[in-house]
């Protein structure tokens, strides 16, 4: 309502972001207007943009951003609670209020339309620090795999240590990831892991772990996000379906979090292959493991028309290539005589 306390514009970050507040002044919740996000028209920050096309993440366009924050929420709620990465509530919804920005209207002008705004709605999550704040050797080992197994699954292309937040109570540490816009993008790109520098991703997920990853049904998956999220892109679903057989065929084979995320980040920024590009010199950044198997399988198909039931051709070949690379990579670590 226009009479409570305003929403508040967060200087932080590259979109509209404002916390929500209580009558008393205490922010309750985080809410991200689509039209507002990197590269929209009504961005409030430098990076206003026409609206079209992608965003500043490879595969997630313009306006879809709080799409992804809603997706994360209901993929880290369905299925097993033990998987559950603790990603706050999240609902798509309309709000109205003055203090939203407009490219038409000045942001610090007297008379300011009210306006209707669509975005993602984030119940605010109390925390002490981010994870940059603390030595990650304090972070639990299922709590570090749950958020592992989350962004795995979500291929995130933004984990950083920013949006990781920490909550400390009795000596005990809570992980609270949060910024979930670049998730699910519609093609497989370079995802970013900032949990692979951890001393816990290198452990095995326990064995009660393991068996909850192997009893996750991608079709049941699906099936609820597509009932709930119905505004994700059929690509979307792709790159779900494609990293979910990623994370149970590495579990299959023995692998860790640490081993898995890295075949699905690309190599150092310095490392390139010769070839066209935007890069100065010609060259584009080498892809990750994951890409090269996806290009692979693509390459062995010859027809290229969808299957009745929506699956790709070449998801088949694709999880073959999967199979055997984490097979490959298992025996890899395994210590020598």
């Amino acid at each position: 309502r226009e009479d409570e306390k305003k929403p508040l514009l967060v200087e932080d970050g590259l979109g509209g972001t404002y916390f929500m507040k209580d009558r008393d002044g205490v922010s309750i919740a985080v809410f991200k207007p689509r039209d507002e996000e990197p590269m929209a028209p009504n961005n409030p920050k430098v990076h206003a943009g026409e609206g079209q096309g992608e965003g500043l993440k490879q595969g997630v366009l313009v306006g879809e951003a709080a799409i992804s924050e809603f997706a994360a929420f209901m993929l880290d709620q369905v299925g097993s609670p033990k998987l559950r990465a603790g990603v706050c509530p999240t609902a798509l919804v309309c709000v109205a209020n003055s203090v939203f920005h407009s490219a038409t209207e000045g942001r610090h002008s007297p008379f300011r339309a009210i306006k209707d705004k669509v975005g993602s709605f984030q119940l605010f999550a109390q925390h002490d620090c981010t994870s940059e704040d603390l030595g990650p050797g304090k972070f639990p080992d299922d709590q570090v795999h749950r958020l592992a197994i989350l962004d795995i699954r979500l291929c995130n292309t933004d984990r950083h240590s920013g949006n990781i937040l920490v909550r400390q109570k009795g000596g005990e540490v809570e992980l609270i990831p949060i910024d979930h816009g670049y998730a699910l993008p519609g093609e497989i790109g370079n995802a970013v892991f900032e949990w692979l520098a951890w001393p816990a991703a290198r452990r095995p997920f326990g064995a009660e772990m393991r068996r909850e990853i192997l009893a996750i049904d991608p079709s049941a998956v699906e099936s609820c996000l597509r009932r709930k999220v119905p505004a994700l892109r059929d690509e979307r679903f792709l790159t779900l379906r494609t990293c979910t057989v990623l994370l149970q065929c590495g579990v299959r084979a023995g692998l860790t979090a640490f081993d898995i995320g890295g075949l699905m980040t690309r190599p150092e920024d310095d490392d390139y292959d010769a070839g066209d590009s935007d890069n100065a010199e010609g060259a584009r950044p080498k892809l990750s493991v994951l890409e090269e198997l996806v290009v692979q399988a693509r390459s062995q198909v010859k027809d290229k028309r969808a299957k009745p039931d929506g699956e790709e051709p070449f998801e088949k070949p694709l999880e073959n290539l999967i199979r055997e690379r984490c097979e490959q990579l298992a025996q890899e670590r395994m210590p020598t005589p």
